[in-house]
């Protein structure tokens, strides 16, 4: 949990600008009550991503850097979506979400027919992982979460 103090009326920039208390300010200070108010939030660090929303990646390939926008839905561990690419909008299928391990698998028809298992990792709003052919060697893929 983190905890943040934030003072009220004005006391922050009073300390700021503190000299040494006289006597009478001491015996004042004494009778009053200085109020300050905490917030606890929920710590983000270690908790899980959610894949929901829409992603815009590149997977790197031997034929270049070839962008994909996915439009995916998380519910209960399930990821379903779709991937659009070249023109083309595929579904994505058989999605599973393992805490930020993201997998699912996708067949295009362009450039060429072609099955992939898609392998990812969330970390914020970003991720991270491989697009596997099946008789290809995997290719990276790297993307963001779009901007709201």
């Amino acid at each position: 949990m983190n905890t943040t103090v934030s003072p009220v009326g004005g006391l922050a920039e009073d300390l700021a600008h503190a000299r040494p208390f006289r006597r009478s300010e001491r015996r004042a200070l004494n009778r009053t009550c200085a109020v300050s108010v905490v917030f606890i939030t929920e710590e983000a660090e270690g908790a899980q991503m959610s894949a929901t929303g829409i992603w815009n990646a590149h997977i790197i390939s031997p034929m270049g850097k070839n962008p994909v926008r996915f439009e995916l839905v998380e519910n209960d561990g399930i990821i379903t979506g779709s991937a659009t690419a070249e023109g083309e909008t595929v579904p994505v299928v058989n999605g599973k979400a393992d805490g930020d391990d993201l997998i699912w698998e996708m067949s295009i028809t362009k450039p060429m027919k072609m099955s992939f298992v898609m392998k990812l990792h969330i970390d914020g709003d970003t991720w991270a992982g491989t697009a596997k052919p099946k008789f290809f060697p995997a290719s990276q893929v790297i993307g963001e979460r779009a901007a709201s």
